[in-house]
């Protein structure tokens, strides 16, 4: 199992070291980055040939494969840290000390958190609801109460005009 462990540590520690060093170099997501050693070494190149070394770095860069890279190497030396210090006797001690209400107590506070925020959330969303509502309704009876004063003098106007023209005849 060392053997595996340590495989697995030098890969991830490779993995992570070669996805920063090709970003740090000039491979980016954008392309290749502006006053780098990639940018340095395309302008000797100059038209880079499709399929060679440097046209592959600069796809992968692009395609954000060396971000991928880094995160592989962190996660797996992430998992053999975890490996250690789930596998070490001051855990087991320490798993061992814990009993279960200690756990159970942890997780209906967890819980309790997330119901807090729940109705957090629940409460602030009714009360911007309840606060369109009322200004939907002002605006509403606003706009009747407008429309209501433009009909009464536009009645009016129409009638003074119907009395001027019958006052003519």
């Amino acid at each position: 199992m060392e053997v595996i462990l340590l495989i697995i540590i030098v890969l991830g520690s490779f993995l992570l070291l070669f996805g920063i060093c090709c970003i740090i170099f000039g491979f980016r997501t954008f392309g290749i980055a502006a006053r780098s050693c990639a940018s340095c070494c395309q302008s000797i190149i100059g038209n880079v040939v499709k399929g060679s070394c440097f046209a592959i770095m600069t796809s992968l860069g692009m395609r954000g494969c060396f971000i991928l890279i880094i995160i592989l190497g962190l996660l797996m030396l992430i998992f053999v840290c975890i490996y250690y210090v789930i596998s070490s006797p001051w855990f087991t001690n320490f798993c061992d000390w814990i009993d279960d209400d200690f756990w159970h107590s942890i997780l209906d506070f967890i819980c309790n958190i997330g119901n807090f925020f729940h109705n957090l959330w629940t409460s602030i969303s009714d009360f911007i609801t309840d606060i369109g509502n009322f200004f939907h309704n002002l605006w509403t009876s606003i706009s009747d109460f407008i429309s209501n004063i433009g009909n009464f003098f536009h009645l009016a106007i129409n009638s003074n005009k119907v009395a001027k023209k019958f006052l003519q005849k």
